[in-house]
């Protein structure tokens, strides 16, 4: 459904993020001019506040996924208890 392919955009994009960061981090530890070192620091701050706002939405959507599970069984659980309750009624009539 639509919400499991937003979740997984916003996952496929974090890996994204991860791997682009960790790339930063790998130049930043090879480059000796202070100057791009800073840039690649920026650039790593930068990312490290988008990653920060995408595991936060992930965790949301896990949330939603997992209470939307337990709202589904509640709807099962009080369908068939109706269905019972039904069933007893006619048999008492």
């Amino acid at each position: 459904d639509q919400f499991s392919l937003f979740s997984n955009k916003l996952k496929d994009k974090l890996d994204i993020l991860l791997d682009k960061r960790s790339k930063l981090w790998y130049q930043y530890n090879k480059i000796q001019d202070i100057n791009i070192k800073n840039d690649i620091k920026q650039d790593i701050s930068f990312l490290f506040n988008e990653i920060g706002e995408l595991r936060r939405k992930i965790k949301l959507c896990d949330e939603i996924e997992e209470r939307t599970e337990k709202i589904k069984k509640n709807i099962n659980e009080f369908e068939n208890q109706l269905e019972k309750e039904e069933c007893l009624n006619v048999l008492i009539k």
